[in-house]
């Protein structure tokens, strides 16, 4: 068999049955389709996204208590525009 005949096997078994799927059932944005032999015959089955669960909003994080001191001290000396 050449490339010919099979791109015309794939297409009448495969991708004409898969068109009729599409037209015919509702599907989702990232859903997949299945393509399984079983009995000898192909099958489409539809498959639906996982959707994930909504994730629960984290409680707010108290806010730290100003340190007494500054974590960094100036350094006396000479710095930009210091004559």
């Amino acid at each position: 068999y050449g490339a010919r005949p099979l791109r015309r096997v794939i297409q009448r078994l495969i991708e004409d049955p898969l068109s009729e799927t599409l037209l015919t059932t509702k599907f989702s944005a990232g859903d997949s389709v299945l393509v399984e032999l079983v009995d000898g015959q192909i099958t489409l089955t539809p498959v639906p996204k996982q959707r994930e669960p909504k994730a629960e909003k984290p409680e707010k994080p108290e806010k730290p208590e100003k340190p007494e001191k500054p974590l960094i001290e100036p350094v006396a000396g000479k710095g930009k525009g210091e004559s």
